[in-house]
């Protein structure tokens, strides 16, 4: 041709700017022919934009995925063998807290002898609040006389978490899907995208999460064009990955694509609260309160294992604008309260 024009791959939104109107002022002299390059320069730049999904949260996530986070109680230990009835027990522990970062650790530790009521007394203090890492001794002491023989003692430790979690996944208008079927293409490898299975990446934690649903165990995801379409049913599961107890959760946030609405969480739509989008995405939770009517008790305790179902309809424009394949992030946050414990078992010897 007369000239070609070459964007570099790092040119930013401002500089293609620059160069598409200096296109288009050359275009003008030559005619419509070359109207198409303007075209193809722009689906080319919105396509790169379209395909870049990573973000804080995602990159927050991929990196706390791989650290232990949590509290822990470790090198439980008592300063004697044995102790007289009236000498008071000192049984010590190691306690370590790490944290996503987003928001502190609130501990509360207690400790008692044989039964609940038979409390001690943690040293140096029984609350301490974590924001990232700490790792603090701690002492149970308990001086009431008791009986001789063998006694258990049980240290706990009950705290507020966060464990975060995401889901990439990709969409496509339905009936390009559909001519990807028929001849026999897989619409992922036109795309040059070698992660076709992909996976819920979630911070370690007493619990794990995981998301899926219709759809997004095997993507693309087809899309109708119309407005208001039912969607892919979002599933999100909470496991307790630890040998402590889930005492109650406390929020559960999800966050899906601009143009996925959310119309209800295990079939009650009442409970969802959603703020306007931001930044291509929309954020809804559910409280206390509406966990409380999901679960069906007045304390939002649960099982091990538990599973939402989200229903969404779809807007087709705001979620694809003129991409053929958009690359997508689910996020979903959950707060909770959570008890560990720990125990050691003392012998007292009987008095003169």
């Amino acid at each position: 041709g007369i000239f070609s024009v070459t964007i570099s791959s790092n040119i930013n939104r401002a500089d293609i700017s620059y160069v598409i109107d200096d296109v288009k002022k050359i275009a003008t002299d030559i005619g419509d022919g070359f109207k198409e390059i303007i075209s193809s320069i722009k689906r080319g730049y919105q396509r790169e934009i379209a395909l870049a999904t990573g973000d804080y949260f995602t990159g927050m996530v991929d990196k706390k995925s791989k650290k232990k986070l949590g509290v822990f109680l470790t090198k439980i230990g008592s300063v004697a063998k044995v102790y007289g009835q009236k000498e008071p027990i000192d049984i010590f522990a190691t306690l370590k807290a790490e944290s996503i970062g987003t928001e502190p650790i609130n501990i509360t530790l207690t400790c008692y002898m044989d039964k609940p009521e038979n409390k001690g007394t943690i040293t140096p203090k029984s609350k301490i609040e974590v924001l990232q890492y700490e790792e603090e001794a701690i002492d149970c002491i308990i001086d009431k006389e008791r009986d001789s023989g063998y006694h258990t003692i049980k240290l706990k430790a009950e705290f507020d978490f966060i464990t975060s979690a995401y889901l990439k996944t990709y969409f496509m208008e339905k009936e390009r899907l559909r001519a990807y079927k028929r001849e026999q293409t897989d619409p992922l490898d036109a795309f040059k995208i070698k992660d076709k299975r992909p996976t819920t990446i979630y911070t370690q934690g007493p619990v794990m999460i995981g998301i899926g649903g219709t759809g997004l165990s095997k993507p693309p995801i087809g899309l109708q064009t119309e407005r208001n379409t039912t969607g892919p049913t979002i599933s999100i599961t909470l496991e307790n990955m630890w040998k402590g107890k889930i005492i109650n959760f406390t929020k559960l946030e999800i966050t899906v694509p601009e143009g996925i609405n959310l119309e209800d969480i295990n079939g009650k739509t009442d409970v969802l609260k959603c703020q306007p989008s931001q930044n291509s995405e929309r954020k809804c939770w559910v409280d206390e309160e509406g966990l409380q009517k999901i679960f069906g008790m007045q304390e939002t305790k649960i099982e091990d294992i538990r599973t939402f179902r989200i229903h969404t309809i779809t807007d087709f424009d705001k979620l694809m604008g003129e991409m053929p394949l958009a690359i997508k992030n689910i996020k979903v946050t959950a707060k909770y309260k959570y008890q560990i414990e720990k125990q050691i078992e003392i012998k007292v010897k009987k008095e003169k």
